[in-house]
């Protein structure tokens, strides 16, 4: 009886600790301000992710840390031998046309770090402008032929990179880890801009 009482106390307080966690979360949410937004987000995270273990999460955080290290290395195994870098050409690639505004958003940099970044890639004949069609007064940016090839190119060899990494993988592991990782991504938007993941929003 005593262990009976002390269960039913123990999942009490749980249910209790998940209340209060969800409360203070609404009441930092209903601010609204910017200077909780981060805050929000965390503490948003954290509470769904309750119902898994604390060291799987964690290890998941370190290999995603891990993983930048393949990030920075690829540009290299690319062959984009430009100073600006890939990257840049590959967001113009992705996004085009463009305004520069949104390239630099995309980027996580500056409006005049974005510009000139274009420029270059313009004056090396990768990427074009156009005038904007809903403003005369901005101008779209968008890959030339040349810019194309070369990012067909680097595509290629960055294929070439990954199927030697992966040559001892089978079909099924590498399907499985491109749904994952795709997953990853979307939830982690979606969590991060204060929406529900795909299953809370099955």
């Amino acid at each position: 009886m005593a262990a009976a009482a002390r269960a039913q106390r123990d999942e009490g307080g749980q249910q209790g600790q998940s209340a209060g966690a969800a409360t203070h979360l609404e009441r930092l949410m209903s601010r609204g301000d910017a200077a909780c937004r981060y805050t929000c987000m965390q503490q948003a995270v954290i509470h769904r992710a309750m119902t898994s273990s604390p060291d799987t999460i964690r290890d998941l955080a370190r290999a995603v840390y891990e993983l930048s290290a393949i990030k920075r290395d690829l540009p290299r195994h690319a062959g984009f031998d430009h100073p600006v870098g890939l990257l840049p050409l590959a967001t113009v690639h992705h996004l085009g046309p463009a305004r520069v505004k949104e390239i630099a958003e995309a980027l996580h940099v500056d409006l005049s770090v974005a510009s000139r970044q274009l420029a270059a890639l313009e004056t090396a004949g990768y990427i074009r402008r156009e005038p904007d069609p809903d403003d005369r007064r901005s101008h779209r940016v968008s890959t030339t032929s040349a810019g194309e090839a070369a990012m067909q190119r680097a595509h290629e060899r960055i294929v070439g990179v990954f199927a030697a990494t992966l040559s001892g993988w089978s079909e099924r592991e590498i399907t499985e880890l491109t749904t994952a990782l795709q997953r990853l991504r979307t939830d982690y938007e979606r969590a991060a801009s204060g929406g529900p993941t795909a299953q809370e929003a099955a």
